[in-house]
């Protein structure tokens, strides 16, 4: 290391040869990002266009150096990437401040060392850094990297080796700004002030929007399209990397039904748990929703994750209470609504339906409740929900769910036995759930916004006529 000059091209270049493209990316990206606030210069719809393109360029080049392995066309999508950069740059007068984007997307695109590229990014850097004493520091920063292995530079912040310059620290709270005054750039700040400090970790979610096709960059309404791609894309997580006991699925047909899988309630538990808690990490980082770790509902849901394990009632409990918090804070303008605020709130209902469905020492406590609750319930408010069950049956199931459901709503009609009704309503609230779930994610994943509204609808009703008897207030 004390041979390098990174001012000088040819002793860079030598240098970056040596190095893996892992490497290569990792200090190119972060180098890039020191400087690419100046682009919150430029205004209006074009300033939009250049920090989706530049950002999109940095996710990339950052996603190969700095995030974890993974099975991706790197070269295919960083050559898009490196294309809309150099486009929007053709129509910006900031020129300068995108030039170290993309060369670090260009960087990313090889798969074997590119120092040219990764050589270019650093230097960009330094000519984008407004000033002598700021060029100075940048080069500091820089040569800092350089000495540390680049798996660790993925928690240390961009300027972790020298001291942010204060035209910069200008610039950058004025990007900062300018991402939190659209719920659209909400991932895009994440990562951005995630990187930028060292502590972004959704990379789960960042090498699924690395993936999104090329065409879906150029939509005319831009960063917000791809807003609700990514709204998408995080539903999606939900279902697709959590366990669930007992599967509700959408069939050929686009109707649901549902198959068994373990209910041991050790397993149960821990799954619930996995569900809850990557439910709840996402809407906590997701900096969009005004939902943090000080306030009552995450205390609550903290408290339940990490210390009521062992206690399924008490961890149903206050998972039911955080529930009620969010739903009514939403509803005070408390909390933001935002997709994965509401895939939460449909989480903590889901799972808590499930619990009572499915955990015999929870199922036995919702049970003495709903009870109760059903041998006061009026035969008119028994029968609404015996409709609802027929509703949600007859506009969206198929096979096995569609005849138990069916069956439940039988149960619920005739009410002679409050054990059988209560049972009924308890097991068809879990699977309506699922089914609103699964719905909400097809949703954020369509063009159309009238895509299986009548499906949604239906089972979200029955969720809330289930909550609401569970609760004691369905009488």
């Amino acid at each position: 290391m004390a041979g390098v000059d990174f001012s000088n091209r040819k002793s860079a270049e030598a240098w970056f040869e040596e190095q893996s493209i892992e490497t290569c990316c990792a200090l190119s990206s972060r180098a890039a990002l020191r400087v690419c606030a100046n682009i919150s210069a430029i205004k209006g719809d074009a300033g939009n266009t250049l920090a989706l393109a530049v950002l999109r360029a940095l996710l990339i080049s950052a996603g190969r150096g700095l995030g974890p392995p993974a099975d991706i066309s790197w070269r295919k999508f960083a050559h898009s990437a490196a294309r809309s950069a150099a486009f929007s740059a053709a129509r910006s007068a900031a020129q300068s401040a995108i030039r170290s984007a993309f060369s670090a997307a260009f960087a990313a695109a090889r798969y074997s060392n590119d120092p040219d590229s990764a050589t270019f990014a650093a230097q960009s850097t330094v000519h984008s850094a407004l000033s002598a004493d700021s060029a100075l520091s940048a080069f500091s920063a820089i040569f800092w990297d350089a000495e540390q292995p680049h798996e660790a530079l993925r928690s240390k912040p961009v300027w972790a080796g020298a001291d942010v310059p204060p035209a910069i620290a200008e610039t950058h709270q004025s990007f900062l700004a300018f991402l939190r005054a659209d719920p659209a750039w909400a991932f895009w700040l994440q990562f951005y002030e995630g990187i930028w400090t060292g502590t972004f970790t959704n990379w789960p979610l960042a090498m699924e929007v690395i993936q999104i096709d090329h065409d879906e960059w150029e939509h005319e309404d831009g960063h917000k399209h791809i807003a609700g791609l990514i709204a998408g894309i995080e539903a999606r997580l939900v279902i697709e990397d959590l366990p669930q006991v007992e599967e509700v699925f959408a069939t050929d047909s686009g109707l649901y039904d549902v198959r068994s899988t373990a209910t041991d309630p050790v397993v149960l538990i821990d799954s619930i748990a996995s569900r809850v808690r990557f439910a709840f990490d996402l809407a906590v980082s997701s900096n969009s929703c005004d939902l943090d770790e000080l306030s009552t509902a995450a205390t609550l849901l903290r408290h339940a994750l990490d210390n009521c394990l062992g206690d399924p009632n008490g961890f149903e409990q206050w998972l039911r209470q955080a529930s009620s918090l969010i739903t009514d804070g939403l509803a005070r303008g408390e909390f933001s609504h935002h997709a994965t605020l509401d895939v939460l709130v449909a989480t903590l209902n889901e799972i808590g339906l499930q619990l009572r469905a499915d955990h015999p020492d929870v199922a036995a406590a919702a049970m003495s409740r709903t009870n109760r609750a059903v041998q006061e319930l009026s035969d008119k408010r028994r029968l609404e929900g015996a409709q609802l069950i027929e509703d949600l049956r007859d506009e969206g199931t198929t096979g096995r769910l569609q005849t138990e459901l069916g069956l439940s709503a039988r149960v619920a009609r005739d009410g002679s036995s409050a054990l059988a009704t209560a049972d009924a309503f308890k097991q068809a609230g879990n699977r309506a759930g699922k089914v609103s779930l699964a719905e909400r994610i097809k949703l954020a994943e369509s063009s159309s916004p009238m895509a299986g509204l009548k499906i949604t609808m239906r089972a979200e009703s029955l969720v809330r006529y289930v909550l609401d008897l569970i609760s004691g207030g369905g009488v």
